[in-house]
């Protein structure tokens, strides 16, 4: 669901009435794969694999192949490349691009759905961390920020290796929320 709201969202509204995910036995092969409207799943990558998607960097990797594989509704059954060398790039690089803003949006945000909007729209563009508290700084929409400088009503209350914790105070209230950073390394 959360990579059709996403695709709908960002793209265009998903062209069929339903979306299959359905397993076939491990014995066939360890893959996943999609057709329109129906994804074909392997049991080992998924419905009996061992995911750890604790607090301690873990992933669910179902998860995010099952992601991936629904982007491919739009990017490679709605924009198909032309035949010729390298077409499969625009739909691989789109459908794990996908991938990682689910992966974002979701894994990112233990809160409830209606107050993730208040975090997802930051474009984080820098993390630096370091042993030395007075070092560690964060760059989201354009603004270099360290520990307590306030920004959009949230102050940062830390920078630690996962990313940066906010405090947020509303009606009274504080609370701290931690937004972990997925890192991307251009090489």
């Amino acid at each position: 669901k959360a990579a059709l709201e996403y695709c709908s969202t960002n793209f265009s509204p998903y062209q069929h009435r339903q979306l299959r995910i359905i397993e076939f036995p491990r014995t066939a092969g360890g893959f996943a794969q999609s057709f329109p409207n129906t994804v074909p799943f392997s049991e080992d990558i998924g419905f009996i694999a061992k995911v750890d998607d604790s607090e301690d960097g873990g992933n669910d990797y179902a998860f995010f192949v099952s992601v991936h594989e629904v982007a491919h509704q739009w990017w490679a059954h709605q924009v198909i490349g032309a035949d010729v060398l390298g077409a499969t790039m625009l739909s691989e690089s789109l459908s794990e691009y996908v991938s990682l803003k689910v992966i974002e949006q979701v894994k990112l945000f233990d809160l409830p759905a209606s107050e993730q909007l208040l975090y997802t729209g930051f474009k984080y563009s820098s993390h630096i961390y370091t042993d030395d508290p007075a070092l560690c700084n964060i760059v989201i929409d354009g603004q270099t920020l360290g520990a307590g400088d306030a920004f959009k009503g949230l102050t940062v209350h830390a920078i630690n290796e996962e990313g940066v914790v906010f405090l947020e105070s509303r009606r009274g209230q504080q609370r701290l929320v931690a937004v972990s950073i997925i890192e991307v390394w251009d090489l």
